[in-house]
């Protein structure tokens, strides 16, 4: 019996380099099992086993994901960190139209308001980190600041 090496890769990208690896491993009496985990048409290698069979072996049976659009990378990536929201409640409420006098910081950096990628108050009482605030929010612990004028605010 000899010994056999399962190979996986991503074929659309590293077809060729994973065919040499495994022309080496024959050339030393290996046999290989070549299973192709990439997103699109593998190329220089034909794999064993493909990208269907691999997918229909993972637990949602779907095979890897490619977002159309921005917003489809964040919609799911919102649903992958099971439900985070980037909406905050401030525990209190601000004066519509003086949501900029206040102040909203991320990891001791200041966020822009009403900006795509910094801040907006959606109601009197909650504002959503938008863009590139929000991905930062969600993918690594932070430490998010508001302070508002006491004119413009008043606490629940």
């Amino acid at each position: 019996m000899s010994d056999t090496v399962l190979l996986v890769g991503t074929l659309d990208t590293k077809g060729a380099e994973y065919a040499y690896l495994r022309e080496r491993l024959r050339v030393h009496g290996v046999d290989s099992i070549l299973a192709d985990a990439g997103v699109n048409e593998p190329s220089g290698a034909a794999p064993d086993i493909g990208r269907a069979e691999v997918a229909a072996a993972t637990v949602t049976k779907t095979p890897p994901f490619v977002p159309a659009t921005k917003s489809d990378l964040i919609s799911t990536f919102q649903k992958i960190v099971n439900g985070a929201s980037c909406q905050i409640d401030l525990k209190g409420e601000v004066d519509e139209g003086a949501e900029c006098s206040g102040v909203i910081r991320l990891n001791d950096k200041t966020l822009p308001c009403n900006d795509d990628n910094g801040w907006r108050l959606i109601d009197k009482d909650t504002f959503q980190l938008t863009g590139t605030a929000c991905g930062e929010f969600l993918s690594k612990k932070s430490t998010v600041y508001a302070m508002f004028p006491c004119e413009v605010f008043r606490p629940d």
